[in-house]
């Protein structure tokens, strides 16, 4: 099948984005603007399916943003079945974006060589007229390549915060974190820890991240035991990440060789002192 007849049958599934996303609004402030334009498909087989596939664990992975007004793209379909054979290029997609009075503008495309599939998303900011932020993901077959599908729809979600922000968005204090520490830490630095977890001071609360980042905090292999403090205050959300930290090697003791050196036993072991015991 043609990219052509592939684009024109993605105008459909827009509807059901436009119905999705508008539901999931958290916020309730002013509705950030998004037109989502067709993603182009490259293939020698059909993938269409898997386009669609695409759209909807994309929007899901997005969920936790302030409300969201999709641009309808139906006032558009002749301009974009116009520039669609040869896919839409950043320029128009800009030039569309500004047509239709959207803030941002979400496009792509989905590519499959035998098993393996890749998808890449770009969000344009089209009152500043610039690229807001790039994402891609790749897989072998259908199912894990939509598995990551949704984890690149959180980092869509995260540039679009961060860009509702510099364009004046304003946010409820009980929606802004207003501290991150970490608790419980003696031998792994604060530092460290804080480094893997996507929860920032001064950006909009999300209990999807603080998720994402316990289990990220737990992945570090450095602790027993992983929680979270998220405490209301004038200012914000405090979060408090409460780690205990696995038992460390206080010293190796070598004792009853009488035939076999010790510098030869130690060169065969794997624990040092101050190791992590696990």
């Amino acid at each position: 099948m043609g990219k052509g007849l592939i684009l024109k049958g993605l105008f459909g599934i827009l509807l059901f984005g436009a119905i999705f996303l508008y539901t999931t609004g958290l916020y309730g402030q002013e509705p950030l603007k998004v037109m989502v334009l067709p993603f182009s498909l490259h293939s020698r087989e059909d993938i269409s399916d898997l386009g669609e596939g695409f759209l909807d664990r994309l929007l899901k992975g997005m969920e936790g943003l302030p409300e969201i007004e999709i641009v309808d793209t139906s006032r558009f379909k002749g301009v974009l079945e116009e520039i669609r054979e040869g896919g839409i290029s950043e320029e128009e997609a800009y030039l569309v974006g500004e047509m239709a009075g959207a803030e941002f503008v979400i496009t792509g495309s989905i590519s499959k060589i035998g098993r393996r599939i890749s998808g890449d998303v770009k969000v344009l900011n089209i009152p500043h007229n610039r690229l807001a932020g790039l994402a891609y993901t790749e897989a072998d077959g259908k199912e894990a390549f939509l598995e990551r599908v949704s984890i690149l729809g959180g980092e869509i979600r995260r540039v679009l915060l961060k860009e509702a922000l510099m364009l004046g968005r304003t946010f409820r204090a009980a929606e802004v974190i207003s501290r991150v520490e970490v608790r419980g830490n003696r031998w792994i630095g604060t530092e460290a820890i804080l480094a893997r977890v996507k929860s920032r001071a001064g950006e909009p609360f999300s209990q999807k991240d603080v998720q994402e980042d316990l289990k990220a905090i737990y992945g570090m292999g450095f602790f027993l035991d992983v929680a979270v403090d998220i405490v209301d205050t004038a200012a914000g959300k405090e979060i408090t990440f409460i780690v205990k930290e696995r038992p460390r090697v206080r010293e190796v003791a070598i004792a009853g060789n009488r035939e076999v050196k010790r510098e030869k036993i130690e060169e065969v072991l794997e624990v040092e002192a101050n190791d992590v015991l696990n």
